[in-house]
């Protein structure tokens, strides 16, 4: 029988669920229906008045989620995008980057024109100095909004940051550092002081990803690995345990024990209460701290309440407590995904285990296999959801991640402490660098196995919906209720959500799909015949000033997420950076049949890196020029334009290739960077076009007036990044479309864009942006 705490837990965590599935309008409505029936039911004495109650709780979750969703006012709304002068103390450890620190800063004082402003406002401050905890500084710059993810598929900092109550941030052009020693007596400077003394030490006698190890697990800085390991801790999910709150908590509590055997026993319980608020308080800035201590405080109460320990409740208490306290933790992948997972195992650990008694006697092993299998299933929805896929061997570092992290919480201060009185560690320091590096070879041996990463695609709310609703019936099942109605109403719904999901899934079938990814300064693109080819046309990369590889970073986890893992073409328009990094990444990564350059262009340096990836992973190398066409048995045609081969061309930019892709009546053309001297040798063939891809990021030597004229297409389409350095893209050129009747849309402006045809021209238009939207 689900007790009420659980009860209360489930139908909180259903209304936020709610939420996200069907929007706060519906939401609303639909619990407000449903408290006024179990008001109605319990006054007509149907329902016990707990079901009531458990109703409230799942109003509350609607509401609180939305609440906490709806933007809210802060003293910074008058200054966004003005040069202001802020003061304050750096409160957190900061974030190292390679060309900046990244600083929480605990604001004191915003001056703007000579005005002074005392403010008690936290913010995010990016700067090339360099400060240390407690530190007080002057900041000058503009005054941003964190605003949201430019596409799907990119963290989200603005949700990320809101949850620890920052909402704006500032990079600063000017730091001046006023005190050193501004340290403040409270728990989280002290907290962050410590920390940062520590890290001072661990950087004095270790080095490189050595370090970087350390700090993790001591400190939860997990900001500091080199770019390919912390890429492999990622891959196979040993990231994660390198800061397990409950483990130190665990430790804790065990050292409590064993050093206050000395006390009496009815004040041994209250000095390790003590602390433990202590601990939680000093790291109040980490959420699972905060939970893991909650939960023992918790339990603790119930234990002395009822005299028992009842794990369901006191969970269900913490989950609530935590949820209610910030809703937007629902958000935190880390949050979900432990929660997810002890619900899961909970409720079907020991019915999954019973059945393997006949092929299994031990019960311990019977146990763990169940875990394991719970643990690899359950989050494959939330693993692909997140991460854009699931680590197949995740598992095995809870087993073994586990005992080396706890040896490294014991080794690593007592060794940190010999190195700072005698310089040397001696058999304590040989064997924390042992257990570093065994930390750091397991990830990249388990690199090595096959299968250790399945890309999975983005998981829909609909589909959580299925889920959810299956792991229900499944519960009921176990519990021998199968033909209790409440079963066959669950089993029913999972008929018709399956349903829902299936005719969405094939109701665009067959349909040519155009998605413009926002890759910032950069042009990339999907082409899709829904369930029958997929072809891309280049996929952005970083800028000349800039090390950050979009193609990398945002191109390529969107093709994950979106489910292309099987690309039959790939197109480099030409060989610059910002057009073909991501198809280097997708070869690297993705399953890549073909990839098409062009026949006429000079080598460079990412044309030998698209060669050297193709030749590498096994992807056919396909040369085009002018006068070749490509059919797909899906009804796709491409057609080459330009340029024509053996040409030897003034200008770099002209090297890309003209294509015009023809499906079912639709035609679309792609001209990389080209300018107008070379559309002027493809006017006259390339006639009337419903989407044209804008060249050269619509800079003012491309789309001459005759090349907008000839097209006249429906929309015009301009991959930009905002507020670029080059001033793209023009307004003569904006305005020739728009003149000409095209309905132009800006990934600088609408982010992600999406065109969808379903034959003889008609084309509908939709952006990722607040909500997505078709017109």
């Amino acid at each position: 029988m689900m007790s009420f705490y659980v009860g209360a837990m489930f139908a909180y965590l259903g209304g936020m669920a709610l939420l996200l599935i069907a929007g706060s309008e519906f939401s609303v409505i639909f619990s407000a229906c449903l408290l006024i029936l179990s008001a109605i039911g319990v006054i007509a004495k149907r329902y016990k008045p707990v079901r009531l109650a458990e109703t409230v709780f799942f109003l509350l979750g609607v509401i609180l989620l939305s609440f906490q969703q709806e933007p809210c006012a802060t003293v910074f709304d008058g200054y966004i995008d003005r040069y202001v002068e802020l003061e304050g103390v750096v409160c957190e450890m900061p974030d190292e980057y390679d060309d900046y620190n990244s600083y929480i800063i605990s604001l004191e004082k915003l001056v703007y024109l000579g005005e002074e402003k005392n403010i008690d406002e936290k913010i995010r401050i990016t700067s090339e100095a360099s400060l240390d905890v407690g530190n007080r500084a002057a900041f000058r710059g503009f005054i941003k909004t964190i605003s949201a993810p430019d596409n799907s598929t990119e963290f989200d900092y603005r949700t990320y940051y809101k949850i620890k109550g920052i909402t704006h941030k500032m990079h600063a052009e000017e730091t001046e550092l006023i005190d050193d020693r501004a340290f403040l007596l409270s728990p989280q400077y002290m907290s962050e002081y410590i920390k940062s003394r520590i890290g001072m030490a661990v950087d004095e006698f270790y080095s490189n990803d050595d370090a970087a190890m350390l700090k993790a697990v001591l400190l939860g800085n997990r900001t500091t690995f080199s770019k390919d390991f912390q890429k492999t801790l990622v891959r196979t999910s040993a990231l994660r345990f390198l800061y397990p709150s409950y483990l130190h908590m665990f430790l804790l509590i065990s050292l409590c024990q064993l050093i206050f055997t000395i006390i009496r026993p009815k004040y041994r319980e209250r000095a390790t209460v003590a602390a433990i608020f202590v601990f939680v308080l000093l790291n109040a800035d980490f959420i699972t701290f905060v939970r893991a201590g909650v939960l023992y405080l918790v339990d603790l109460f119930y234990r002395r309440l009822r005299g028992f320990s009842h794990y369901p409740d006191t969970i269900s208490v913490v989950i609530t407590a935590s949820l209610i306290a910030e809703p937007l933790l629902i958000y935190n992948s880390g949050f979900v995904m432990s929660v997810i997972i002890g619900i899961l195992l909970h409720l079907f650990r020991y019915p999954l285990a019973s059945c393997f008694k006949k092929f299994i006697k031990n019960p311990y092993a019977r146990t763990m296999l169940a875990i394991c299998i719970i643990g690899t299933v359950g989050l494959a929805p939330l693993s692909a959801y997140f991460f854009n896929g699931m680590p197949l061997y995740s598992i095995i570092f809870t087993f073994v991640y586990t005992p080396l992290t706890v040896l490294l919480i014991i080794t690593a201060p007592i060794t940190l402490l010999l190195h700072e009185l005698f310089g040397t560690a001696s058999v304590v320091g040989l064997v924390t660098e042992g257990i570093i590096g065994l930390m750091k070879n397991l990830p990249e041996m388990a690199a090595l196995l096959p299968g250790h990463y399945i890309t999975l695609a983005k998981t829909s709310m609909l589909g959580f919906a299925i889920l959810i609703t299956i792991c229900c019936a499944l519960k009921l099942a176990v519990d021998y209720r199968v033909k209790e109605p409440i079963f066959k109403v669950t089993l029913s719904c999972v008929g018709l959500l399956m349903i829902a999901y299936t005719v969405i899934a094939f109701s665009d079938f067959g349909k040519l799909a155009v998605t413009f990814v926002n890759v910032g300064q950069g042009d990339a693109a999907i082409v899709e015949v829904k369930g029958k080819s997929t072809v891309l046309i280049d996929g952005g990369g970083g800028t000349a000033d800039n090390e950050y590889n979009i193609g990398d970073e945002v191109y390529l986890p969107y093709l994950s997420s979106k489910g292309y893992n099987n690309i039959d073409l790939a197109i480099v328009s030409h060989c610059h950076r910002d057009h073909c990094e991501g198809i280097i990444s997708a070869i690297e990564s993705l399953d890549v049949h073909t990839v098409m350059l062009s026949d006429t262009a000079e080598n460079n340096e990412y044309r030998d890196k698209v060669i050297a990836a193709a030749e590498a992973n096994g992807t056919e190398i396909l040369y085009v020029s002018a006068g070749d066409k490509l059919e797909f048995n899906s009804g796709l045609n491409i057609d080459v334009l330009y340029p024509q081969k053996a040409a030897v061309l003034d200008e770099e930019n002209d090297y890309s290739l003209g294509l015009k892709l023809d499906y079912n009546g639709t035609a679309l053309f792609f001209g990389g960077d080209m300018t107008e001297e070379a559309e002027e040798q493809i006017l006259g063939r390339v006639g009337e076009i419903d989407v044209v891809k804008v060249s050269h990021h619509g800079s003012k030597t491309s789309s001459s007036a005759e090349f907008v004229a000839e097209t006249s297409p429906d929309y015009a389409v301009i991959s930009v990044g905002a507020d670029n350095m080059y001033g793209h893209p023009a307004e003569r050129v904006v305005n020739e479309y728009v003149n000409s009747g095209a309905r132009v849309l800006r990934t600088d402006l609408m982010n992600d864009i999406v065109l969808k045809s379903e034959g003889g021209g008609k084309i509908s238009a939709a952006w990722y942006g607040e909500e997505l939207r078709w017109q």
